[in-house]
């Protein structure tokens, strides 16, 4: 038995089927790499509005934290405002009496100005502490035990100005506090 092997049939068909299973494979490659960079066009969409949601989310959170932040700082500052101003209000009556203990001249000064500022002219009296003495002219002085050292008070016929210490730093801390309008 002689076997004999025909060559010439054979590879052709091979040949055939090799080269569509390459176009096959080709194909389904392409098809496989059109899906997968879809997916990834897909996935980095997704991920950009991932990241978008969450940088509006932080901003939105900063712009919370700023606001809440800026609401308690006014409140402690507002609560602070008030000691604050007691404890300048208290420094200066205390340095006011002193300087005026120490120096006629400027407890003089002092009832120069209330007189000016309320523009009365005298004759009138001046209401000062005991031991005080004070001297304006066309104001006679009265020693008055209820008054403390630094206040005054200037009295005519038609008028009574309390310059009491107390009473000026009281007015002032009021001022400090009414809110201006516009």
């Amino acid at each position: 038995m002689d076997r004999r092997v025909i060559r010439g049939l054979r590879p052709p068909i091979v040949r055939a089927e090799r080269l569509r299973a390459e176009r096959d494979a080709q194909a389904l490659l392409a098809a496989a790499q059109d899906e997968a960079r879809r997916a990834v066009e897909h996935a980095e969409a997704e991920a950009r509005t991932i990241v978008a949601r969450a940088e509006a989310d932080a901003a939105r959170l900063l712009a919370d934290a700023r606001a809440t932040v800026e609401r308690e700082r006014a409140r402690l500052l507002e609560a602070s405002v008030e000691d604050v101003l007691r404890l300048g209000l208290e420094l200066a009556r205390r340095l006011t009496r002193r300087a005026l203990a120490e120096d006629a001249r400027a407890y003089r000064a002092m009832a120069e100005s209330l007189v000016a500022e309320a523009r009365i002219e005298g004759p009138g009296w001046l209401r000062v502490p005991p031991g005080v003495a004070l001297t304006l002219e066309g104001f006679e002085t009265v020693e008055d035990a209820e008054l403390a050292p630094g206040d005054v008070v200037v009295e005519t016929e038609g008028a009574r100005l309390d310059g009491r210490l107390d009473e000026r730093l009281a007015a002032m801390g009021r001022a400090l506090t009414t809110p201006k309008t516009s």
